[in-house]
């Protein structure tokens, strides 16, 4: 199997390098990337039907280069695990398939995967004459220079900070192990406490905070036998942190989310999302539903660019523009009952020392769907299609103090199959933070859901 292997690092190697030529392109023809959205798309879809999944990704979709970068990167990771398991019998067995006509086929794995290769192989030619027409020089991504040792990419696209460890030592009630996972270059930071067997609890944070939010909540699900995991989004925490501030959009952080996930190969996962760990959470969840078994909506939503937001909202967006100090352990406090140490409050001011951390922390804000021509509404209203029709446990858990996420749990109720019959909880004495003043009660919520709901 190893001429597979081989052939995924090629792929891999020539995406990388094609990439690396349209980002030096800058403003060339469009229908380049076109062609190179085609491309990772079409390997999307094949990889889906290796799978023998459904896939939502069009064949010639609307991508930015980020975009595009983030499914090639994804593709890799997936093909490169699938090519991982297979048996010598495993090329001959035959998938079938429905394509975009409607037509249903019935292909062989390797057939399949050699289609793949060639395929990719076309397509890098026409971008490479498009490119060369503009005046550019692309580059080469012949097998032979791949066997030749040619680096896959000539530049750093993607420059990143590290906030030192230093920062992070001795912080009150955060005893926990730090983990670490490299996706697309970037490093996660996570927490991974409780029993390895036990029912997997995924705790997403949200702005401008990271997965010391948890704090107060992870002992309580490891006591009761649960598995709790609590990555730093990229921009927070322990993990990388873009300086670019464009780099960053809803669309990334899904992706990487969604990459943690399989890199874990996490399976049977209860969501609990707060503020935009719901909003990136929820999404993961519909576009990969076969790993998620229950949901916890806590003080969160999924904006559509139609309904309507609460107007603290969009003086929070705009207090996150224009103030000059962008200080996360205030932010934090204000967003509390109980209010925090001061202690507690340089906990959430560590990973941030100084401006050049904030990109993320500033681009968050910004990045809500307020309006239905927002770049994430399209994948938003898909991720509502499959809630829509989720049958699976759900269950909101939203607070009585938080003014921006009012009422939020409402929606859910009425439009999600599987919020009926579930004993959804108000955490009293709680504001948009309710991790923070009502964490051992949200937990105990979340274990008794998920003890209630078993598998």
């Amino acid at each position: 199997m190893d001429h597979l292997a081989r052939l995924v690092d090629h792929l891999e190697w020539a995406n990388t390098r094609v990439l690396d030529s349209l980002r030096a392109a800058d403003g060339a023809d469009s229908r380049v990337l076109e062609l190179f959205g085609h491309l990772v798309a079409a390997e999307h879809v094949w990889q889906t039907r290796l799978e023998g999944k459904a896939t939502t990704v069009a064949v010639w979709p609307a991508l930015s280069l980020d975009q595009a970068a983030l499914l090639a990167a994804e593709n890799v990771e997936r093909l490169r695990k699938f090519v991982s398991g297979l048996k010598p019998a495993d090329l001959d067995r035959e998938v079938t398939y429905t394509n975009t006509a409607g037509q249903t086929f019935t292909t062989g794995v390797q057939d399949i995967l050699l289609h793949v290769a060639l395929h990719g192989a076309y397509h890098r030619g026409q971008i490479a004459i498009g490119l060369r027409s503009a005046g550019r020089v692309p580059a080469s991504t012949d097998f032979i220079a791949f066997v030749r040792g040619v680096p896959a990419a000539t530049r750093t696209s993607r420059p990143k900070v590290r906030t030192p460890d230093e920062r992070f030592a001795n912080l009150p009630g955060f005893p926990f192990e730090p983990r670490y996972l490299e996706v697309d270059g970037l490093r996660i930071h996570y927490v991974d406490e409780g029993p390895r067997d036990g029912e997997i609890v995924l705790l997403l944070h949200g702005e401008p905070t990271w997965s010391y939010l948890y704090r107060k909540m992870i002992p309580v699900l490891a006591s009761a036998g649960l598995r709790a995991i609590a990555p730093d989004l990229i921009g927070f925490g322990r993990s990388d942190k873009l300086l670019n501030r464009d780099q960053y959009s809803y669309a990334f952080h899904v992706d990487i989310v969604k990459r943690f996930v399989n890199s874990l190969d996490l399976q049977g996962i209860t969501l609990v999302g707060q503020d935009w760990g719901g909003l990136i959470g929820l999404r993961v969840a519909a576009e990969l539903e076969e790993r998620f078994a229950r949901i916890v909506a806590a003080n969160t939503g999924l904006p559509d660019g139609k309904a309507k937001l609460n107007p603290a909202f969009f003086q929070w967006q705009q207090y996150s523009q224009t103030t000059p100090d962008f200080v996360a352990g205030k932010i934090v406090g204000k967003g509390t009952v109980s209010g925090l140490t001061p202690e507690e409050a340089a906990a959430y001011d560590a990973p941030f020392p100084d401006p050049t951390f904030q990109a993320g922390a500033r681009a968050f804000p910004m990045l809500v769907p307020t309006t239905p021509d927002d770049p994430a509404v399209p994948a938003n209203l898909a991720a509502w299609d499959v809630l829509r029709r989720w049958s699976k446990p759900f269950l909101t858990a939203f607070s009585d103090r938080d003014p921006i996420m009012a009422g939020g749990e409402r929606v859910f109720q009425k439009l999600v199959p599987g919020t009926r019959g579930q004993p959804h909880v108000t955490i009293t004495g709680a504001g948009h933070f309710l991790q923070e003043d009502q964490g051992p009660e949200l937990a105990r919520a979340v274990a008794l859901f998920v003890h209630a709901n078993p598998r």
